[in-house]
This record gives structure tokens, C-alpha cells and sequence, in this order.
């Protein structure tokens, strides 16, 4: 018996490990989708940009049980397993607080005390512009402006 091959079985990945090739992140550009991310874990995510150049994705990520949401950015190769996200977003929600109720407010006096003065405004209101079909230097300009064809200036 000749042993003539040169591979071994322990190199090859495990079938469970989907890598996911360029060509699948393009059309996601825009959507949710639920991946995995090793470090990170299981994540939904939703897919800001892809560049083709250097291979890098934009995500806004919930990270499993947290409803708060990261900025991170990702090389292709590092997203196992991609695919559609439909739930609700927020992915992790917890349960809902109820609002804390306002401390009682104090009477107020009514009516407000008089102000002594207006408030002084360094910039005193001019009064508008006036339009007019005069205002263009050309003759066929405020022939027109006359007709109605062009607004006055």
C-alpha cells in the first residue's frame, strides 16, 4: 500500500461553520440579518455598508441578551453563517419599567410677575423687503415680472 497523499483529515472545517464568501453580503446592504461573529457570538445586525476593496462590513450589532445598540466593523470573512433578521428591533427586550411620576409641582403665581422692561434685542427687526417688478435691471425682465411670467425680486 503506497501512502502518496499529502493531506490530512484533522485540517478540514467542521461542516456546522458556514463562512460566509463576498459575494453573500452585498445584498444584504441595508437589512437586518442574524449572524455569528467569533468572540462576539450571536448577533443581529444590521448591515450599514460592505466595501469590496478591502472586504470590510458595517454593522450596527445587538449583542445576544443586550438591547444596546454597537457600532462595529467587521471583515467579511469573520461573519459565520448570515441569513434574514424579521423580528422586532430592539432584538433583546426586556421587560418594560414603568415611567417614574413627576415630583409634585409647586403653585405657581398667577399671573407671572411683570417684566420691568422688554428684553433687549441687539438685532431690531427690519421691516420686509418690498417686491417689486422694478427691482430687475432688465427691461424684458420687468416686462415679463409685469405679464406674470417671473416672480417680482
Amino acid at each position: 500500500m503506497n501512502k502518496k497523499h499529502s493531506y490530512s483529515n484533522y485540517r478540514q472545517q467542521s461542516p456546522s461553520a458556514q463562512f460566509v464568501p463576498p459575494s453573500a453580503i452585498a445584498p444584504y446592504v441595508g437589512q437586518w440579518v442574524s449572524t455569528t461573529i467569533p468572540g462576539v457570538g450571536s448577533v443581529v445586525a444590521y448591515i450599514i455598508g460592505y466595501n469590496p476593496a478591502n472586504g470590510m462590513v458595517d454593522l450596527w450589532l445587538y449583542r445576544q441578551g443586550s438591547n444596546k445598540r454597537e457600532y462595529m466593523q467587521y471583515h467579511y470573512s469573520n461573519l459565520i453563517g448570515i441569513g434574514p433578521y424579521y423580528g422586532p428591533v430592539p432584538p433583546y427586550q426586556g421587560t418594560p419599567t414603568p415611567p417614574t411620576p413627576y415630583p409634585p409641582q409647586q403653585p405657581q403665581p398667577y399671573p407671572p410677575y411683570p417684566q420691568p422692561y422688554p428684553p433687549y434685542n441687539p438685532y431690531p427687526s427690519h421691516p420686509p423687503v418690498r417686491r417689486s417688478c422694478s427691482n430687475y435691471k432688465n427691461k424684458s425682465q420687468q416686462l415679463a415680472c409685469h405679464m406674470g411670467l417671473i416672480p417680482p425680486i
